[in-house]
């Protein structure tokens, strides 16, 4: 019996010293196994890092990161998020103005943990310069009136690009508009040579263009009106502005699409005129739709958003959301305000009629009513400057008695003068 038991106990130890053995190599297999899973199956944290080149508006971002496997672009003008895609080397954005943006890189890596990098960003337009060269595309000077003094001059002239017009019209006053006038008068009342100069800037660009002009002596003893027009109405400043609205997902849908809306609201006193947009990728929105609400004064964006796929991923993503790039006309209207034009002189013929040209409204002024104001001087002395226009009126010109009448026709002031003694009215008004 004592035989037939020895190897059973003989076995039982053999299996408990395997047993021991085998535990001992598994712990300290596991022991050295731990840190390796960790070291090299165990992916790091993402590092999100990127470097910028901008030119103009456009930007080139340069990717530096490492660990991410998918994320987004935040560029930081409410344009759509752009995904993370870590084989890329480079991506590039153009943004709608001047101006600094935050830009930010978020990344997360295949466990889902998760990192970001924000950067502040500063866009120059024009290549470096902080504004674009404005461009006066004429500038033309007519003689209106004899060669001799009192002269007058008509300015035509076409600006672009301009937030500020200077004329220098041969007096050393330099004269600022904001909205350039296609048409200005000067009248130089003394003989020599004159520079008229025009100044058209934008930030800190500039442009101008001049012409000089000569006035000869005149004859001071004949006689001369000056006609001056003054205008009513309303000021109105119109501006183009770009402006951004951002849709934003609803972090609660769960569904494939959205309903977003959004409103941007004017600052006050500026109403719409007139509005386009820049729709995004039909990737992102579906049936967008832009609504000017009726007092002009706000408008409102509508679409179906679709959730994107990297959302069906089920990481832990923020919202999407995507901008809608407008493009506006603003109105500006503020009054009433009266707003002279600029004055006219001319030698009269005597007898006989002389056509005096109207100085059209200031620009930017929406009229709604003009004063006409007539000033006839028989050489120094002043023989008329009564409200309203002469109607058949005798005055001594030239030490006779003349009946004169001035009467507007076709945008142009008419002023006849006849011997009084005839009696005859040359210009009869409408009833």
């Amino acid at each position: 019996m004592a035989e037939e038991k020895a190897p059973s106990k003989i076995s039982g130890w053999i299996k408990a010293l395997f047993t021991s053995v085998f535990g001992l190599v598994s712990g300290a297999a596991l022991m050295y196994l731990t840190p390796l899973v960790n070291n090299v199956i165990k992916p790091g944290k993402p590092v999100p890092n990127f470097a910028q080149q901008a030119s103009g508006l456009t930007v080139t971002f340069n990717n530096r990161s490492t660990g991410g496997t998918h994320g987004w672009w935040d560029f930081g003008d409410g344009s759509a998020l752009e995904p993370y895609e870590p084989e890329k080397d480079t991506i590039t954005h153009t943004y709608p103005r001047s101006g600094n943006y935050n830009v930010k890189l978020s990344l997360q890596n295949l466990l889902g943990e998760e990192s970001e990098r924000a950067v502040a960003v500063n866009i120059v337009d024009g290549a470096g310069t902080s504004a674009s060269l404005p461009t006066i595309e004429a500038f033309v000077v007519q003689k209106l009136s004899g060669d001799n003094a009192p002269a007058t001059f008509k300015i035509i002239s076409s600006v672009k690009n301009a937030k500020l017009i200077a004329w220098e019209l041969g007096d050393e006053k330099i004269t600022t508009e904001t909205t350039p006038s296609p048409e200005r008068f000067v009248t130089l009342n003394e003989p020599g040579y004159y520079n008229l100069r025009l100044v058209a800037f934008n930030g800190d660009q500039h442009t101008e263009k001049s012409q000089q002009v000569f006035v000869g002596m005149g004859d001071n003893t004949k006689p001369t009106a000056t006609l001056k027009v003054t205008y009513d109405g309303m000021q109105v400043e119109q501006k183009p502005d770009r402006q951004m609205i951002v849709l934003d997902w609803d972090p609660k849908q769960q569904g494939a699409t959205c309903h977003v809306s959004r409103e941007l609201a004017l600052a006050p006193g500026w109403t719409i005129a007139d509005v386009k947009y820049e729709a995004p990728s039909k990737d992102l929105v579906h049936g967008l739709k832009l609504e000017v609400t009726p007092d002009r004064t706000r408008v409102r964006a509508t679409a179906e958003m679709l959730k994107p796929k990297t959302m069906l991923t089920g990481k832990s993503l923020p919202p999407p959301h995507c901008g809608v790039r407008l493009d506006l006309m603003l109105v500006r209207r503020s009054g009433p305000v009266s707003r002279a034009g600029d004055p006219v002189a001319f030698e009269l013929t005597t007898p006989g009629s002389t056509m005096l040209p109207l100085p059209g409204p200031p620009a930017g002024l929406e009229v709604q009513a003009k004063r006409i104001a007539l000033e006839i001087r028989d050489g120094t002395q002043l023989i008329w400057n009564s409200p309203g226009l002469p109607n058949a009126a005798v005055m001594a010109v030239k030490n006779r008695p003349m009946r004169v009448t001035a009467l507007e026709q076709s945008g142009q002031l008419r002023v006849d003068i006849v011997d009084a003694a005839k009696n005859v009215i040359p210009v009869s008004r409408p009833n």
